[in-house]
């Protein structure tokens, strides 16, 4: 009965804690076999490897446009920062006088500024299999609306003015956002997390007692 009573309590205190997390995508790593949850634009297409994984695919069919894909989410009042991770291939195909850019933007509202805060990255061509991004962000005086934030990424291609002469494309694949820090926890939270620790502190009373 006591190991019993002692799981209750440490489930109260996980559920408590663990209700404090952040943000998360829909469809991140596109196995729905569509772009569920996402918006698209240009030539995009979800691909399936040899070995049934999927994964987006940006292309301009043209070689002169644009081609990509975005997703807002929610981050919870109080978020100090997001975690953002993803495998991605750009393969660039390119003998046009401009150079083909893949780019990926993260943003969100502040009190402080309605519009959208915007982190832009530029990454270069990958030689070799698929590379893996991980890095944090700050964020500060999140608005509490949902959406509050944004993810996209974006393929820009340049035929040149000589024919086409650029075929570039980018796999895509494994996107996770995750909220860091301490959001305002809700009442049902609270209530779970204070369960637990009382409970705990009453067995401890309580084996304290006994042995007095």
């Amino acid at each position: 009965m006591k190991r019993f009573l002692v799981f209750l309590c440490a489930a109260g205190l996980v559920f408590g804690v663990a209700s404090f997390a952040g943000a998360t995508l829909i469809n991140g790593d596109f196995e729905t076999g569509d772009f569920s949850g996402w918006t698209t634009w240009g030539d995009v297409e979800v691909r399936t490897t040899l070995s049934g994984n999927d994964y987006a695919f940006l292309d301009d069919n043209d070689s002169s446009g644009f081609a990509g894909l975005a997703q807002s989410f929610y981050l919870d009042k109080g978020t100090v920062g997001v975690n953002i991770s993803f495998d991605y291939k750009f393969k660039e195909i390119d003998e046009a006088w401009y150079t083909d850019i893949f780019t990926s933007t993260f943003a969100f509202r502040s009190a402080e500024t309605p519009y959208f805060n915007m982190k832009s990255l530029v990454f270069e061509a990958s030689s070799t299999g698929l590379v893996h991004f991980d890095a944090s962000y700050e964020v500060s005086g999140l608005l509490d609306e949902d959406p509050n934030g944004l993810i996209s990424f974006n393929l820009t291609e340049a035929r040149g003015f000589f024919g086409d002469q650029t075929n570039s494309w980018v796999g895509l694949d494994n996107v996770m956002v995750n909220a860091v820090g301490s959001p305002v926890p809700e009442p049902g939270t609270m209530l779970l997390l204070g369960v637990g620790l009382i409970g705990l502190a009453g067995i401890g009373r309580k084996k304290l007692f006994k042995n007095a």
